[in-house]
């Protein structure tokens, strides 16, 4: 990332240009000054907890600052658009072929060590014999299958050269990880993409052609199909139990059976009782609450991410990040409108992923920010094109 935050800088000294346009700017900078601002409100209210917050600054202050450097690369790549999505999809391709060996060798069907796959681990124990297979990439997962899913029903691969059979592939591996790693956050937003996609194009119809629309549910009623199949396939391998999917699914949605429910539903009281001790400005990015405390080693992080945002940052905070999101999609929204039906599978995508980061502090990793700044990325290389 720092080594392509200089290649960035460096176009900009070369070419004695900076070439970003200036509504995605002037976005950064307001998203920086967001970060600078509320990491000072911590230092000001917890001057003890001064380490956390300095910690906590580096996903708020200094990465966006990277990130901004990367914007001018965007920008000197003609149709640079085509080989991000392919890298996106092979790497749904990837993750999901991960994540079926490591199944098949935890299961011994094949004889592959389970050693090998050194970053996956077993969750076992919550659901009578079944376990879930946890692994970071999954993570990545919450964008990349909701694009992929929206990028095939759209009809994009063809447009672009992107083989139908890669694509294809990568969605069933892509599922069959979805379905061994159990998580629900995952199902949800795979469940959400298609739905968000027709909502779009029914409030948006003039986006695609007359008959992309009639094809739509079409082949959403394929894909469906394809999935029923596919589910059979992993029940009969028992690979899949159903049973235990859907209690797991249906307990994240019951505090009283779930023991992670039960985490959030604690965290949301005392983080709403944080948020009235401050109830404008916040306590800080970087603060913990003194009602409730989710990790030692980064109490300043909780699942109910925009709760805890809500408390860290007050009113003040949560009104004006709430802003810069809605202007992100707004951009997305009107290029969309305009004839960039491209942006549209990366706009359910990042939907999608800011839905899990409810329930998930993704955005609290600097690893996991991509999504938003890939958004707007893609926003300034259109705008620039365009202007």
């Amino acid at each position: 990332m720092i080594i392509l935050a200089v290649a960035g800088l460096s176009v900009i000294v070369l070419t004695k240009t900076v070439t970003i346009h200036r509504s995605v700017f002037i976005l950064y900078l307001l998203l920086i000054f967001f970060g600078i601002f509320y990491t000072f409100v911590g230092l000001i209210n917890h001057p003890m907890q001064i380490g956390n917050v300095l910690k906590a600054s580096t996903v708020t202050v200094i990465w966006p600052f990277f990130f901004l450097f990367l914007m001018p690369l965007f920008s000197q790549w003609e149709d640079i658009m085509k080989p991000i999505n392919k890298t996106l999809i092979y790497s749904v391709l990837f993750i999901g072929v991960y994540m079926l060996f490591a199944a098949l060798a935890y299961l011994r069907i094949l004889p592959i060590p389970v050693e090998l796959f050194f970053n996956t681990k077993l969750v076992e124990g919550k659901y009578d014999a079944s376990v879930q297979l946890f692994d970071p990439s999954i993570t990545s997962l919450m964008y990349l299958l909701p694009f992929l899913i929206c990028y095939l029903l759209l009809k994009q691969g063809k447009q672009e050269g992107n083989s139908v059979f890669i694509l294809l592939a990568g969605l069933l591996v892509g599922l069959i990880a979805m379905v061994v790693s159990g998580r629900r956050a995952l199902i949800l937003n795979v469940l959400l993409a298609p739905v968000l996609l027709v909502l779009f194009l029914t409030f948006k119809p003039s986006t695609v052609s007359a008959s992309l629309r009639k094809s739509l549910i079409t082949n959403i009623a394929l894909m469906i199909g394809a999935v029923f199949v596919l589910m059979l396939l992993l029940i009969q391998t028992q690979i899949l139990n159903f049973d235990a999917l859907l209690d797991s699914f249906l307990q994240g949605f019951d505090t009283q059976r779930d023991e992670s429910s039960r985490v959030r539903g604690s965290q949301s009281v005392g983080l709403i009782q944080s948020f009235f001790d401050y109830p404008i400005f916040g306590s800080g990015l970087g603060t913990s609450s003194q009602y409730v405390i989710r990790s030692y080693d980064t109490p300043w992080i909780y699942e109910l991410s925009y709760l805890a945002m809500l408390y860290q940052t007050g009113l003040s905070g949560i009104i004006y990040y709430s802003t810069m999101l809605i202007c992100i999609v707004y951009f997305a929204v009107s290029l969309i409108s305009k004839g960039e039906i491209s942006l549209l599978p990366h706009l359910i995508g990042l939907l999608c992923f800011l839905v899990a980061n409810a329930s998930n502090p993704y955005l609290a990793a600097f690893d996991h920010l991509w999504p938003l700044f890939l958004m707007l990325g893609f926003t300034n290389y259109t705008k620039l094109k365009k202007s």
